[in-house]
């Protein structure tokens, strides 16, 4: 049952991260925040530090969001955490796509771009500027 796990309106919050285990194994996995952890409901391995063939590591992605997307309850809003690391189109496409909203940790140091609502496009560290006083506001 999704229901305790889902936040407010029903949505399902996941998290996408890699790690290694020293020069041996990567892993990319898409886990479900839970009671101060983590579920994997889906995740990939390899060899670290090996070249992957052009395309893989995206058809890797495509593999674990297909599997989660797979176990998820249908007609929930799913919202993905990332660090900065996945602010990139490749990964946002692939959320979009399969209507899931996403939520990318950035910093203003970027070339990322933002368009509110109401408004024209602008950089990430204008639009910051314009509405926070300083650092840590």
């Amino acid at each position: 049952d999704w229901g305790e796990a889902a936040g407010p309106e029903g949505r399902i919050v996941l998290a996408v991260d890699e790690s290694s285990q020293a020069d041996r194994v990567h892993l990319l996995r898409l886990s479900l925040p839970y009671r101060g952890g983590a579920l994997p409901p889906a995740w990939a391995v390899w060899e670290q530090n090996a070249p992957l063939p052009d395309g893989a590591y995206w058809a890797r992605v495509d593999a674990v969001l297909d599997a989660a997307a797979a176990l998820l309850p249908p007609g929930r809003p799913v919202v993905v955490l990332a660090d900065r690391a996945y602010a990139v189109p490749g990964l946002l496409d692939r959320l979009a796509a399969r209507g899931w909203r996403w939520a990318v940790r950035l910093t203003t140091a970027g070339s990322h771009r933002f368009r509110p609502e109401r408004g024209p496009e602008a950089g990430v560290r204008d639009l910051v500027a314009a509405r926070l006083p300083g650092p840590g506001a």
